[in-house]
């Protein structure tokens, strides 16, 4: 199958960057911020996909709208507690609310402490934070550069306990851990999940491991086959950095469609995620050019997909983008994308 994707579009923070928007100031030492970004994009995804031979073109907001609202209070001896409630919305419409960080936690010189639901390490390492077009229609997950789905680089990790480190000229790291024996709610009991990077001038590498426990996925329960890990680096010289990432998620399961994941948002692949008995391998690399206010990438993202039970096959992916930053809170993007699933 064979699928291109044109993709312009706009986004907008909230005033300010996210994170501090607007300061409300209560209790002595305490603070609260509002925060939240926009974003809609138009797409065309040209498709001959298996019997379906699509055109559609359709507005969208692919994952960036979102509002929050971030307390902190300063408790002396250096410490802050803080908490966070965030919330993501489609822009372009009135549905598609789903929940985001719900944390409360403290930090301090020894680290942070944090209980509740957070992007998990193994996403938030590297991942995600390595794409300069993440939650937009270019981004590199949902687009066989990166894995997606609960356990991936989309969903939230909840029921969580974490701790992050400071940072030790460059070198940090997070572990979260799901202390649950029970997975009646749904979650996945017993999940952990830690990640390390070290970041200093023109040189960040990173490296994040997941194992999701006693994870459920509809008649499927293996402990031994829930388990991911991933190695990436970035290296800049100038005005020019390239980053690659590798992937290898076992436990991962794919559905390949053609019109319907369009209609319903899904713009990279075509591809829903779920935990089951098959394997995947990613390989994702970028060059970025940035100058100004302007940023362009260029990349390649290859994965071998593994089925004990459906038929195996691989997705390549091209992406060409861009964008222009009018400002700290304004920009516009646009892009191209290619893919070839066998």
């Amino acid at each position: 199958m064979n699928k291109k994707l044109l993709s312009v579009a706009m986004a907008a923070a909230l005033g300010v960057p996210a994170g501090s928007a607007m300061a409300l100031d209560g209790a002595k030492g305490s603070a609260l911020e509002i925060y939240g970004r926009f974003q809609v994009e138009l797409s065309n995804v040209s498709s001959d996909s298996y019997n379906y031979d699509t055109d559609p073109r359709y507005m969208n907001d692919d994952g960036m709208g979102r509002i929050g609202f971030f307390a902190t209070e300063k408790l002396g001896n250096g410490m802050v507690a803080f908490g966070r409630f965030e919330e993501k919305f489609n822009t372009n419409n009135g549905d598609q609310w789903s929940a985001r960080d719900r944390y409360v936690g403290i930090k301090g010189g020894w680290g942070t402490f944090l209980a509740g639901r957070h992007g998990s390490p193994y996403k938030i390492t590297g991942g995600v934070k390595a794409d300069p077009f993440v939650a937009t229609t270019m981004e590199a997950r949902n687009g066989g550069g990166m894995s997606s789905g609960a356990f991936g680089h989309t969903s939230f990790a909840s029921d969580i306990l974490a701790y992050a480190s400071p940072n030790w000229n460059g070198f940090s790291f997070i572990v979260a851990v799901n202390p649950e024996n029970s997975d009646v709610k749904g979650d996945a009991a017993g999940y952990w999940s830690a990640g390390a990077q070290y970041k200093n001038g023109p040189i960040w590498v990173w490296g994040a491991y997941s194992d999701q426990g006693g994870a459920y996925g509809g008649s499927w329960w293996d402990e031994a086959k829930a388990k991911r890990w991933k190695l990436g680096a970035k290296g800049t010289m100038g005005n020019h950095s390239l980053t690659i990432q590798y992937e290898d998620a076992n436990g991962y399961s794919e559905k390949f469609g053609g019109p319907t994941p369009i209609s319903n948002g899904y713009t990279g692949s075509g591809a829903t995620t779920t935990i089951d008995a098959n394997d995947a391998q990613f390989l994702w690399i970028a060059y970025i050019f940035k100058a100004g206010n302007n940023t362009a990438m260029l990349s390649y993202g290859k994965e071998d997909y593994d089925s004990d039970y459906t038929s195996s096959g691989d997705i390549n992916t091209w992406t060409i983008a861009a964008r222009h930053n009018f400002s700290k809170t304004f920009s516009v993007f646009g892009g191209w994308k290619r893919q070839d699933l066998d």
